[in-house]
């Protein structure tokens, strides 16, 4: 049924089908409903992604709540992934709200940036990064700009200005940017860490060749030059 919603016709057969599985998706008390949930916040942003009319129709049929409702799901099911399914309700906000007018301005008014900002406060890393696109994404309209200053944390005092500024930090911590009195030492690559991720792969492949004791192929001759180059580069 995916693979089929990239047409738009059959996105405007579908419409009829966005308010039952926008029951389905608040349907959270029953057990075992988890993946069937994602699933049909797969479909839900399928079927609205580029599509003005299946967007009206989510948003009249309260899809925006149910979505913000969902941001602040936290709870484990045996049936699915939390974490992936939060990123099904990231993807479906990008799809089917944000780029529409009408729906973004009922976003803020129903305090979509408030839940957003919650979620990127508290939520995985995996899923923190999606959050944090969506954040930039809405706060593209300007309207949305007096909702991220009047937050505040539920947790601490931090604002989000600051929420920013400490998931910065974190970052360069992770990626071992090295900082002297609050200036970047590292002129070459300052964002970037000492050990890029193409580097440690490579190295990862020429070690586990040299270990299972095989003649190199063609693919490791190309993989063992891109290391160089990466090697040069860095």
């Amino acid at each position: 049924m995916l693979s089929v919603t990239d047409h738009e016709a059959v996105k405007r057969q579908l419409t009829s089908v966005i308010e039952p599985l926008l029951a389905i998706v608040s349907d959270n008390k029953k057990e075992g409903m988890l993946a069937l949930r994602e699933l049909s916040v797969t479909i839900l942003s399928a079927i609205c992604k580029n599509n003005r009319e299946n967007q009206k129709v989510l948003r009249r049929c309260d899809g925006l709540e149910t979505l913000i409702a969902n941001m602040q799901y936290k709870e484990v099911d045996h049936s699915g992934n939390s974490i992936t399914f939060l990123g099904s309700v990231l993807d479906c906000l990008s799809n089917a709200v944000f780029g529409n007018k009408r729906s973004e301005l009922h976003f803020l008014d129903v305090e979509g940036v408030y839940v957003l900002l919650d979620l990127i406060e508290t939520c995985d890393y995996t899923v923190k990064r999606l959050a944090v696109s969506c954040l930039c994404t809405i706060l593209e309209n300007a309207k949305a700009f007096s909702y991220f200053v009047e937050w505040n944390s539920k947790t601490s005092t931090m604002n989000a200005s600051q929420l920013l500024i400490e998931l910065y930090k974190n970052e360069d911590k992770r990626f071992g940017v090295v900082l002297v009195d609050g200036i970047i030492t590292q002129t070459h690559r300052p964002l970037f860490p000492e050990l890029s991720f193409l580097k440690q792969k490579y190295t990862e492949l020429a070690s586990a060749t040299i270990m299972t004791g095989e003649h190199p192929s063609s693919q490791s001759h190309i993989s063992q030059g891109m290391l160089n180059q990466t090697q040069n580069e860095i």
